[in-house]
Parts: structure tokens; sequence; C-alpha cells
């Protein structure tokens, strides 16, 4: 039970801190998919196999929606995506908890893991990629939950003129 729990709370914190993010850390959680739709591929491949987050999760992007010419690959995607999500070190935390009873305290120390993409972050540009691709394929516009689910009209404008150059005016390949 605690499984399912534990993932919707870090969503739910992650998006919450969405409203309150200044222009330029918004601009920094969209990055990998401005970087899927802008950088050439052979620059986020050399990138992504150095081991960067940002740019292996672009290459998720490009791979799962044939962003750019490149035909989609869902199992390259994962992998990817994988990749990108991975903890990248770890933190020792110790703490003391104290005896009860006259018993002795204990420490105790834990290396949590440490991540440069965390799975809120996952959720959030997943949706964000999701509604471009669904706005792309529209003639109008998508609306304020397309726009709020990238950070805000402007971001989510920009994205979506560089998403449906990406595709070849919107049309994404089967």
């Amino acid at each position: 039970m605690t499984k399912g729990i534990l993932p919707a709370l870090a969503l739910l914190v992650g998006l919450s801190g969405c409203a309150t993010l200044t222009p330029e850390k918004k601009a920094l959680m969209f990055q990998p998919i401005d970087m899927a739709l802008t950088h050439p591929t052979e620059t986020l491949e050399a990138e992504a196999r150095a081991g960067q987050s940002r740019a292996q999760y672009a290459l998720s992007l490009v791979s799962r929606y044939g962003l750019r010419g490149e035909a989609p690959d869902r199992p390259t995607a994962d992998a990817w995506r994988r990749k990108a999500l991975a903890p990248r070190g770890s933190t020792p935390v110790t703490t003391y908890l104290a005896g009860v009873g006259g018993r002795q305290g204990r420490v105790f120390s834990v290396n949590l893991p440490t991540y440069d993409l965390s799975f809120a972050d996952d959720s959030i540009l997943a949706n964000c990629a999701g509604r471009l691709a669904t706005a792309a394929l529209e003639a109008n516009e998508a609306g304020s939950r397309a726009e709020a689910a990238c950070g805000g009209g402007v971001i989510f404008s920009r994205l979506r003129t560089a998403w449906i150059a990406a595709t070849d005016g919107g049309a994404l390949k089967p």
C-alpha cells in the first residue's frame, strides 16, 4: 500500500512546487524537452553517453515521439528514460534516536540516493510532452491546461512552436 502512496506524495509535492518556481527555474525544469526539440541528435547522444541526465531524458523524448526525423522507438525511449531517472549518488543521513525508559539511545545511518531528475520531474515532463504532442496535431490553441502543464503560456508557446517544427508540422510518425 505504501508503494503507491510515496510516489503519489512525491508527485503532489513536485506539482505544487511548480506554481512557485521562478521563470528561470521553470525554464530549467522543461530543459529536457527544449533540448529534444533543438539540440542535434549527435550532441544529445554524446552528452547522454557521458551520463548527462537531461540529455538522456531528451533522447528518450526523441525516441518516444519520433522527433526531428528519428523513427519512434519505444524500447530505446524507455531505456534512456530509465538512465535519466537513475540515482546519481547518495547522501549520508545520520540521526540519533533517544533511549526510552533508561535504555541507551541509538544512532542510525543511511545513505539516501540522490537524483538529477526525480520521478516528480518525470511526471511533469511526460505530461507536458503529451500535451505538446496533442496540441501539435490540433489547429487551435490547446488551452489553459496544456499551457499549465508546460509551465505557462510563454514556455508552452515556445515549446509548441518547436514541437511542430520537430514533427514536420505536427504530423507524428506512426
